[in-house]
C-alpha cells in the first residue's frame, strides 16, 4: 500500500517548520465543523506530527522510502502518539495522554506551545524497555535448554526429523502474497472482488427516474461520485475530482452551449469507466441534502464501501473506484486520475494501427461538435439534435471500426416533441484523408435497446471540405 503522504493530502509546504504547519493546521481545525468528525481527526493526527520535529523526523524518514513499512492510518495513528514536542495551540485537539501530576509543563508562553516530557520520564521509558529486552533474552535461553547453541548447527543425520536447511537458504512461508494496488496510489487488489469488508452505501429510490442510487463525497469534499441503476435513459453515474472542474483541467475541454467546460466527470456506464465529460449544472453529490431528504455520505478514510457492483475504497491520497464484473476502474486524487482495467495494470494505451499519425473523426461542420478529434467524447453534426450523441466511450479507436457507446436523442415515430434520451451505439469506419489529416470518413448510429442494429442504423458522412 502506498505511504500517506500528509503534506499531499491536506496541501501543506515541506519547507515549511514545524510551527508554521501546526498553525496551519490549527487554522483548518477550527474551521472544520464539530459534525465533520472524520475530517477533525485527520487534521489533529497530521499537526501531532507534522508540529513535533522529532514526530516529524520519524515521518518524514519513513515517507522517503518506498519499500518501508506503509505509513497507512493506523501507522499514522501511533506515530501520533509518540512522545514529542508537538507546536500546537492551545486549543487544538490533543493526541496522546496528558502530562501526569507533577509532570511541568514547557513553556516559556503559560504552557502554550505543548506537553513536553520530563528528563525521569525519559529514562523511566529507557528502564522499562532495557528491562523488557532482557526479560525476552532470558525467556528464549531458558526455552532452548541449557545445552542448545546460540546458533543451530546444520544437520546430516538419518534420524533429524527434516532435513537442515542449507545457510543463506530463504525461509518457506505460507503467507498469502499481498494484492497488488492496478496504478500507484491505488488500493490494492482494486480491480478484481469487492473487499469483505465493503459496506453499501445509503441508497434511496430517485423521484424522477424511480431508480436505486447513490452518492459519496471524500471527508474533505474535494471528490465525489454518483451511482444509479443503469436503464435506456440513465448511465450508472460519474465520478470526478472538484479542482478539475475548470478549463485548465488536464483532460481537455469542450463546448456546451458554446462556452468551454473542463472535462472531468468520468462516466460510468455498462460496468466500465469511460471518459470524461464537462458539464453546466450541478451533480448529485452536490446537492447536499437532495430535495427528497438523501443525505450524501462521507466516506471514511481507510475504509470500503459498495453500490450494486462498484466498489470503492477510501484512502488519505485518493479514492478507487471499480467494478467488480469487468475490472475497470480509475483512481482519482487532487494530483492525478488515472483508470485502470483489473487488478495490476492501467488500462491498455489506445490503438493507432498505421503509425504515430492519429485518426481523427472526419473534419468540423458548421456549429458542428467533436468532428477533427480523435476520440471525442461528444459529436454533433450541427441542426437536428438528433445528430448529437454525448458522453462517448470508444473501444479499437485507430483500427478498421472504432464503436463508441454513449447516449443519443430518439424520436418515437420521428415526430419532434416526442425526444428519448437513451444509450446509443455509434461506430466509425473507412479510414481516408480528410482536409489533409487520416480521419474515419462515415459514421453509423443506432440504438440497440430500441431493436435496431449497425446495418439498419443511420449513417452520415464526417468530412466536410472546407
Amino acid at each position: 500500500m502506498a505511504h500517506i503522504d500528509l503534506y499531499q493530502s491536506f496541501g501543506l509546504d515541506r519547507a515549511a517548520g514545524c510551527e508554521k504547519l501546526a498553525q496551519q493546521l490549527d487554522a483548518r481545525i477550527a474551521s472544520t465543523g464539530p459534525g465533520d468528525a472524520v475530517l477533525r481527526e485527520q487534521l489533529t493526527t497530521a499537526q501531532a506530527i507534522l508540529g513535533s520535529p522529532q514526530r516529524r523526523a520519524i515521518y518524514d524518514g519513513r515517507l522517503a522510502d518506498p519499500g518501508g513499512p506503509p505509513l497507512d492510518t493506523q501507522a499514522l495513528h501511533e506515530l501520533a502518539g509518540l512522545p514529542g514536542s508537538p507546536m500546537m495551540s492551545a486549543s487544538a485537539p490533543r493526541v496522546g495522554p496528558p502530562p501526569s501530576a507533577g509532570t511541568s509543563a514547557a513553556s516559556g508562553t503559560g504552557g502554550q506551545a505543548g506537553w513536553l516530557p520530563t528528563t525521569k520520564v525519559l529514562l523511566a521509558i529507557v528502564a522499562v524497555l532495557v528491562v523488557a529486552v532482557i526479560a525476552a533474552v532470558t525467556a528464549l535461553v531458558i526455552s532452548r535448554g541449557p545445552d542448545s547453541d546460540q546458533t543451530a548447527a546444520p544437520t546430516d543425520s538419518p534420524n533429524s526429523s527434516e532435513p537442515a536447511r542449507q545457510s543463506g537458504a530463504p525461509a518457506s512461508t505460507d503467507q498469502p502474497t499481498p494484492p497488488a494496488a492496478p496504478v500507484a496510489g491505488a488500493y490494492p487488489g482494486a480491480g478484481g472482488p469487492r473487499p469483505a469488508s465493503a459496506a453499501p452505501l445509503p441508497t434511496y429510490v430517485s423521484r424522477y427516474g424511480k431508480l436505486e442510487s447513490a452518492h459519496l463525497l471524500t471527508p474533505t469534499g474535494g471528490i465525489g461520485c454518483d451511482f444509479s441503476t443503469q436503464n435506456e435513459y440513465t448511465r450508472q453515474g460519474q465520478c470526478g475530482v472538484r479542482s478539475m472542474n475548470t478549463t485548465s483541467s488536464p483532460f481537455g475541454t469542450e463546448k456546451i452551449g458554446g462556452t468551454d467546460k473542463g472535462r472531468w466527470l468520468f462516466q460510468l456506464s455498462n460496468d466500465r469507466v469511460g471518459e470524461p465529460v464537462g458539464n453546466t449544472g450541478t451533480t448529485g453529490w452536490m446537492n447536499q441534502p437532495l430535495s427528497d431528504g438523501y443525505q450524501v455520505p462521507r466516506v471514511q478514510y481507510g475504509k470500503q464501501y459498495y453500490f450494486q457492483d462498484w466498489a470503492i475504497a477510501s484512502e488519505m491520497n485518493g479514492l478507487t473506484v471499480w467494478n467488480t464484473t469487468t475490472g475497470s476502474g480509475i483512481f482519482l486524487s487532487n494530483e492525478k486520475v488515472e483508470k485502470f482495467d483489473g487488478p495490476g495494470g492501467s488500462s491498455p494505451p489506445a490503438r493507432d494501427d498505421e503509425g504515430a499519425e492519429p485518426v481523427v473523426l472526419g473534419s468540423m461542420p458548421s456549429n458542428g461538435t467533436g468532428y477533427g478529434s480523435a476520440r471525442p467524447t461528444e459529436i454533433y453534426a450541427g441542426g437536428s439534435p438528433t445528430s448529437r450523441i454525448t458522453g462517448i466511450t470508444w473501444s479499437d479507436w485507430g483500427g478498421a471500426q472504432a464503436v463508441g457507446t454513449g447516449t443519443g436523442v430518439w424520436r418515437e415515430d420521428g415526430r419532434v416533441g416526442r425526444e428519448q434520451y437513451i444509450p446509443a451505439t455509434v461506430v466509425a469506419s473507412d479510414i481516408g484523408t480528410c482536409n489533409g489529416k487520416r480521419a474515419y470518413l462515415k459514421i453509423v448510429w443506432y440504438f440497440p435497446s430500441k431493436g435496431e442494429t449497425a446495418d439498419a442504423g443511420r449513417e452520415m458522412k464526417t468530412c466536410w471540405d472546407r
